[in-house]
């Protein structure tokens, strides 16, 4: 940690009232119930005592929402939070995104709360090419095998982290520390990719063990003990990477986990449901051509952005969002090799989609009737396998300039 980081955690702990914890982050931070926050929010509570009480947030999570969005609907619980929790696998991987991930740090440093934000730079066995025993042993075909992509994403973290003195758990120093046996056999827990596989990784060579959250946890505790000094207002920095040209803020955000069901005026076919990757993931679901789902929006917007989930291979479908006169269809297929934009193939995301793909409705309180659709039986499906699946997690409301 800098010294603002460390200080600004510190401040954070010596207050009184409520501390808000927000967490950001994918499947990663999903995994074992969230587990690395769970910890991290015990260590804090545990450092308060009794007298205050620790609320952690973890909609944002909990709906896979990445960089673009927290950009757009994180406001209002950021300015609010007292400790942001990052935990990310790939904000860092390729330029377009990493330059998202600025923008919110940015939004960070600048907020009147200033909250203090610790970041855990998730390690995953990808990280281990240098090895040749790791080397060996993969088959898993999660990322190519591209030692520059890691080498790039680890530096494009880096440069970050230390432009904007943010609190850093760098859990790779960790398990390199127990493969190598930096204190001889004595404290080597792990000799082959099997052992840290096997102890620390939840089946694959991304998503961490209970074990593996509970030490990312604890390492990102520990940044809660460093001793600091009083908080100094740094000028904010010059952006190292380039502006995102669609950054907006929405003038409301229904996620999946919180505002979406209070929108609902009718739903046919359409359901709740809580699962995924480490359980905690939170989406609406629609499996049969027909279903229909009717929301009433809170206030006016002039257009809207959907995040759904598209995949190259499960058997997704499409639906169509009427709004008054104007209808958007969007296709949850992705092309056979893969969703692009550095997914894995043979791997989904969550995408947004602009509802209406260009211009603006008029300013008004407007009703969305989503219906799933069946493909016509002569056009293939872009998916490998053909069907109507149709996931939503969230829906944004966007009031256009001047409007």
């Amino acid at each position: 940690a800098g010294a603002t980081g460390a200080a600004r955690l510190r401040r954070a702990l010596n207050g009184t009232g409520d501390l808000s914890i927000v967490l950001l982050g994918h499947s990663v931070a999903r995994e074992n119930s969230f587990g690395v926050a769970a910890v991290f929010a015990k260590a804090v509570q545990d450092i308060v005592g009794p007298s205050r009480h620790v609320k952690l947030n973890t909609n944002f999570a909990a709906t896979s929402a990445e960089a673009g969005k927290i950009w757009r609907c994180g406001m209002d619980v950021l300015i609010s939070a007292d400790i942001v929790l990052v935990h990310f696998e790939n904000m860092y991987r390729y330029e377009h995104r990493t330059s998202y991930t600025e923008s919110i740090y940015r939004l960070l440093t600048t907020i009147p709360k200033q909250p203090a934000i610790v970041h855990v730079a998730h390690c995953h066995m990808n990280d281990f090419n240098d090895l040749a025993d790791w080397r060996t042993h993969k088959s898993h075909g999660y990322f190519a095998d591209n030692d520059t992509t890691e080498k790039e994403m680890r530096a494009n973290e880096s440069d970050l982290v230390d432009r904007y003195d943010i609190t850093t758990v760098f859990n790779c120093a960790a398990f390199r520390s127990m493969w190598k046996g930096k204190c001889e056999d004595t404290t080597r827990l792990v000799g082959t990719a099997s052992d840290l596989l096997a102890n620390f990784f939840g089946g694959d060579p991304l998503h961490p063990s209970r074990l593996g959250s509970n030490l990312l946890g604890c390492l990102a505790a520990t940044a809660l003990m460093t001793p600091s000094s009083a908080v100094v207002q740094q000028p904010l920095p010059p952006r190292r990477f380039y502006e995102p040209p669609d950054l907006e803020h929405a003038d409301f955000c229904l996620l999946a986990s919180a505002g979406l069901p209070p929108a609902i005026a009718h739903a046919s076919g359409w359901s709740l449901q809580v699962g995924g990757r480490g359980g905690q993931k939170v989406w609406y679901e629609s499996a049969t051509a027909g279903s229909e789902l009717v929301l009433r929006m809170p206030r006016k917007a002039t257009h809207f952005l959907l995040r759904v989930y598209v995949h190259p291979e499960l058997p997704m479908g499409r639906v169509t969002v009427g709004i008054g006169n104007s209808t958007t269809v969007i296709d949850a297929c992705c092309p056979a090799a893969g969703c692009g934009g550095g997914i894995p193939p043979s791997h989904g995301i969550y995408r947004a989609f602009r509802v209406p793909p260009s211009g603006e409705l008029p300013a008004l309180t407007h009703e969305l009737r989503i219906t799933n659709i069946m493909r016509p039986s002569d056009e293939a499906s872009l998916c490998k396998e053909r069907g109507a699946k149709f996931d939503i997690a969230s829906l944004d409301g966007v009031m256009a300039p001047g409007r």
